[in-house]
Formats: C-alpha cells, sequence, structure tokens
C-alpha cells in the first residue's frame, strides 16, 4: 500500500516535471527563433549604418549621454520636488509663527491698553495746570522775557 502510494507520487511528480520540460523546450525554441530574427536585424541595421556612413560607435555614445542627461534630469526634478516641500513646510512654520505673534500682540495690547490709558490720563492730568498757581497772559510773559533779555 505505502509502496503503491510513492510509487504513485513519483509517477505524479515525473509527469510534471516532464511537462515542466516541454514547456521549457518550446520557450527556448521560441527564444532561439527570436535570437535568428534580432541577429537578421541587426545585420541588416549595421549595413544600413555603414551605407549611410554612421558611426555605430558614435550614436551609442550619444544614447549613453542622452541617458545620463534624462537620470540628471530626473534626480534635480527628484530634488526640487523635495525642495518645494520643504519650503511649503517652512512657509506652514512661518504663517503659524506670524499667527502667534499677531496673538501674543494683541494679548499684550488687552493687557497693557489700560495701563497706557491710566498713564495718559495721569499725564493728562499733570499737564493741566493747578488752579491756585497765577499764569501771566501770554504777552506778559514776552515782555518778562524782554525785560530779562535787556538786563
Amino acid at each position: 500500500g505505502e509502496l503503491r502510494t510513492l510509487a504513485a507520487q513519483l509517477l505524479q511528480q515525473k509527469e510534471e516535471l516532464d511537462e515542466r520540460l516541454k514547456r521549457r523546450e518550446e520557450s527556448c525554441t521560441a527564444l532561439l527563433s527570436e535570437n535568428h530574427v534580432l541577429q537578421s536585424l541587426q545585420a541588416r541595421l549595421h549595413s544600413a549604418l555603414e551605407r549611410a556612413g554612421i558611426n555605430m560607435d558614435e550614436l551609442l555614445q550619444q544614447d549613453e549621454r542622452k541617458m545620463r542627461l534624462a537620470k540628471v534630469e530626473k534626480k534635480l526634478e527628484d530634488e526640487m520636488r523635495e525642495l518645494h516641500a520643504v519650503i511649503s513646510q517652512q512657509q506652514k512654520q512661518i504663517d503659524a509663527l506670524l499667527t502667534e505673534n499677531a496673538t501674543y500682540r494683541q494679548q499684550l495690547q488687552e493687557l497693557t491698553g489700560p495701563a497706557r490709558e491710566a498713564a495718559a490720563s495721569a499725564a493728562t492730568v499733570e499737564l493741566e495746570p493747578a488752579a491756585d498757581v497765577a499764569v501771566p497772559p501770554l504777552a506778559e510773559q514776552h515782555v518778562a522775557a524782554g525785560e530779562v533779555a535787556e538786563r
């Protein structure tokens, strides 16, 4: 019983491996056919380039330069995106700080507003002359000043 089970499993594995081998052989045959077509195209391309006087090595070097430039451009674009993200983040921080600053100014004005008004009214009171002090008319002040200047 056990021997038959093992033999059946081995037979099943052999069939699976045979099927995989068959698919690989078909794949290899297709690749060989495709390779032959590509080699034929390559030979035709080289002969056409020679007839046109185009140097294949030069053409390949130009392609390599273009590919390197494309990589550099992509890297620069990525760096620009990163810089824009950083700038955007910094602008958000600046905006938040400006909002916070405005809030602090408003709070400061609210706190110092009554004190300023009290100081201003106290200054106004000090500037008003006392009722018991006699203030000479303006003309008399000039005359007194002139007398002092003459003496």
